[in-house]
């Protein structure tokens, strides 16, 4: 006989579901816009390498700049502490970049849809060019046709 714990749904029952959805994320993972693991390699990949690279210009610009900024204006830290509120800003907007949502379905998706026709349009349309540079081009062309051609 089979009981009717075994045949709860495959995703468990909602007491579980609550459960997991009440343990606590890392820090780092309560500010990306999808879970961890739902991210691709590549994109896990770039944003773990350029957490490393941000980390290690931080301690190279602490280790070269600190006797520097000592002398020149008062602080070690001096030039570290301003490569970090650089760095915040970046990081805030590489985080709001990859919050957007680019699916065509979605309300929030109309403006890249809007951008990618505009660019579309400008990428069909003639190139524009004044007289005097039309006159100027036929005139240089058609001397390198009279000096290779003669």
């Amino acid at each position: 006989m089979i009981s009717k714990r075994s045949r709860s749904s495959p995703q468990g029952s909602a007491r579980e579901r609550h459960k997991a959805a009440s343990v606590p994320k890392p820090l780092w993972q309560r500010y990306l816009p999808l879970d961890w693991s739902l991210w691709p390699a590549e994109a896990r990949l770039l944003l773990t390498l350029t957490a490393i690279w941000s980390l290690a210009g931080l301690l190279v610009l602490a280790s070269a700049s600190w006797w520097v900024a000592a002398r020149e204006q008062g602080e070690g830290a001096y030039y570290v502490k301003r490569q970090l509120v650089w760095m915040a800003a970046s990081w805030s907007l590489m985080s709001f970049t990859a919050s957007i949502n680019l699916d065509q379905g979605s309300n929030e998706a109309i403006w890249y849809s809007k951008l990618t026709e505009i660019i579309e349009k400008q990428q069909t349309s003639p190139i524009w060019m004044s007289e005097s540079k039309v006159i100027a081009y036929l005139h240089i062309s058609h001397m390198q046709k009279k000096i290779f051609f003669d």
